[in-house]
């Protein structure tokens, strides 16, 4: 949770505990305005990104304890530290959008250039570019395609390489890889009122069953597309 006015404040709450985590006082880093997103690694519940139009900060969340005194006595305490490490592009003019985790520890960033970025949320290293025909709205993953939504109206399926099982090692570090290949897309075929600006899905998700997209657009517009 972020915090508001005045001091924009992190917290974290533990929904299988219904307790606030302690932790020492963390301030969002970046300009409140720049704020985008904060997510949790779905594959690791003590780590987790916050989004800002110019930075990806990935924190972890590491065992302490917290010192209680009452009179002459010091009671230890279940307590946690926030470690931090951020993300910043090479380019000083780039922008970012949204963002999804995959089951990888890998963050895919979409930015306000025809690129999508892949982040390696360990080392905050930028280990893939997928170039694309128009800026990236949003994106959707799943275990065969990469779903981008572009801003000329058209959802495109990217297909995605996989790591290879490594029985040997569970630990070993794997990433996937998304691919310069469509396997299919869709075109929204609409346009904002009467102009000529195309509309974009600016929000994609999957059915429980895989069989039909949930979309929105930023103007209102809502649909559902069977695949």
């Amino acid at each position: 949770m972020i915090g508001g006015v005045p001091d924009f404040r992190i917290s974290i709450y533990d929904i299988e505990s219904s307790k606030k985590l302690v932790i020492p006082e963390t301030k969002l880093l970046c300009k409140p305005e720049e704020f985008l997103q904060a997510k949790f690694n779905p594959a690791n519940k003590s780590q987790f990104v916050i989004l800002s139009q110019t930075t990806l900060y990935s924190y972890t969340i590491n065992p302490a304890y917290d010192v209680t005194e009452t009179g002459d006595q010091k009671i230890l305490g279940e307590a946690f530290r926030l470690e931090h490490i951020e993300y910043k592009d090479e380019n000083p003019d780039l922008t970012f959008g949204k963002l999804i985790w995959d089951q990888y520890g890998r963050v895919h960033i979409c930015t306000d250039l025809p690129i999508l970025l892949m982040v390696n949320s360990k080392t905050c290293q930028l280990e893939n570019t997928v170039n694309l025909s128009s800026r990236p709205c949003c994106c959707l993953l799943t275990h065969k395609h990469m779903l981008v939504s572009l801003e000329e109206g058209l959802i495109i399926w990217l297909n995605l390489e996989l790591p290879e099982v490594n029985l040997g090692d569970k630990d070993a570090d794997q990433s996937l890889k998304i691919l310069e290949e469509i396997d299919q897309e869709f075109s929204l075929n609409l346009t904002v009122g009467e102009s000529d600006v195309p509309e974009y899905v600016a929000h994609i998700h999957y059915t429980k069953s895989f069989k039909s997209l949930i979309m929105g657009t930023e103007t209102g517009v809502f649909g559902r597309l069977e695949v």
